[in-house]
């Protein structure tokens, strides 16, 4: 993957990070979520909420449910999930229709209708980089320079960027660096665009616009075996990178494409919502001590360690199917 970029590099210059990040992950052959290997687990570089079964999959239907129950939707019982990975929540979902999409996969035939779903979906999305220089914004890129990938600015600003920090409310800082997150708003158009009757449920790494100044460096991080890095140009496609969701830049583009955001909480939040309603008497119902343990332990690890640091958004879109 080094030698892949560094010959880019050479014929064309300096390349944007969003062009970057998305060789380094998604290259057909050394991309890192290409290559045929397993990141995700104990064994693996990091693993998500998705692993924490029966607890997560059991706590999201009953988020899916109440909301459903609230707001009247009458929805189908149909779960579309999106960046599906292993598959983890069809068993939740197994008196359902489970349909798996993965992100690069063709999407479902509109309209998409019934509950959509995504666990970290949005935070490895390839971004574009970019920092403020008084007035201006300028894209930062990446070289090859003394035997190492190394940060780079634009020599032009980008109106493009500059349009994008002046609609989401980038703080107007000196020096401030921060992600753009195109694709993320633009799967989130086209998946409104296509869905109707429909509850969306995202959850990710992420923050709130009241929350950007805490990240005046970025939010980009890398993950190899468990252990975060700041660290994100060295060692290409043998690491994962990842980018902090803006839910706010969410619910921002859902409302103008029609949605609407019924809720938008830190996922602790969220999960004590969904298993207020029976003191999470399904969650937690088992067969034996070993296996009541175990989901004591996953849902204290949803709510006091992923529950902080996760959001989740719920984005209806009304309509008939």
């Amino acid at each position: 993957m080094e030698r892949l970029l560094r010959e880019e590099i050479a014929r064309n210059g300096p390349i944007s990070f969003e062009r970057f990040m998305e060789l380094a992950l998604y290259h057909p052959q050394q991309g890192y979520y290409c290559r045929g290997e397993k990141p995700i687990g104990i064994r693996g570089d990091f693993y998500t909420a998705s692993q924490l079964q029966p607890v997560f999959g059991s706590l999201i239907r009953g988020y899916i449910e109440r909301l459903s129950d609230e707001f009247q939707l009458a929805l189908p019982r149909i779960l579309t999930e999106y960046g599906a990975g292993r598959g983890e929540m069809a068993e939740a979902f197994a008196d359902w229709e489970y349909r798996a999409v993965e992100v690069h996969a063709t999407p479902p035939a509109p309209p998409i209708s019934g509950a959509i779903f995504g666990n970290e979906l949005f935070d490895a999305f390839p971004v574009a980089a970019a920092v403020r220089d008084g007035s201006r914004v300028y894209e930062r890129c990446v070289g090859w320079s003394n035997a190492r990938f190394e940060w780079c600015t634009a020599s032009e600003p980008s109106p493009e960027i500059a349009e994008y920090a002046a609609r989401y409310g980038v703080p107007a800082l000196d020096g401030f660096e921060f992600e753009v997150h195109h694709r993320s708003v633009r799967l989130l158009e086209e998946l409104l665009a296509n869905a109707k009757n429909a509850l969306c449920v995202f959850v990710d790494y992420g923050y709130f616009e009241r929350d950007w100044k805490r990240f005046p460096a970025g939010t980009l991080m890398s993950y190899r075996d468990h252990r975060a890095d700041t660290d994100v140009l060295s060692d290409p496609g043998n690491r994962d990178i990842t980018s902090h969701v803006p839910f706010h830049v969410l619910a921002e583009v859902a409302r103008h494409a029609g949605g609407e955001v019924l809720r938008m909480e830190r996922l602790a939040s969220a999960l004590l919502y969904a298993g207020e309603r029976d003191e999470f008497q399904r969650v937690l119902h088992a067969t034996n001590e070993r296996q009541a343990l175990e989901r004591r332990q996953q849902l204290k690890s949803l709510l006091f360690g992923m529950g902080e640091s996760f959001l989740a958004i719920a984005i209806a879109k009304h309509g008939s199917a």
